[in-house]
């Protein structure tokens, strides 16, 4: 649960589809993302998956309705991201081919 402290969101933010299913949740420090930031498809698949570190530079994963990877997005000054996503990058129907970097 989200709070505001000093004018600003912190916290775990959590939305909602209105068929009941979770549209997206993530951190907020000082009312900025912060940390790993999920989005889900209003079927309940993950859709996109964002780490936000400190110094800002994100790294990213998308999948399509069907659970396939679509998009990876490495920052090239990431490390840490590219640790947290790494898991994914084994999930279904991922090539190499899927990789790029900013």
């Amino acid at each position: 649960m989200a709070l505001v402290k000093n004018g600003n969101t912190h916290g775990l933010d959590t939305w909602w589809y209105e068929n009941g299913t979770k549209s997206h949740e993530g951190m907020l420090k000082n009312g900025k993302p912060h940390g790993m930031e999920t989005y889900w498809h209003d079927s309940g698949q993950k859709y996109w998956e964002i780490y936000y570190p400190q110094d800002g530079v994100c790294s990213h994963i998308e999948w399509d309705e069907e659970g396939n990877v679509v998009k990876i997005v490495l920052s090239k000054a990431a490390t840490k991201p590219i640790r947290k996503l790494t898991p994914l990058l084994n999930q279904k129907n991922h090539t190499k081919n899927d990789l790029s970097n900013n």
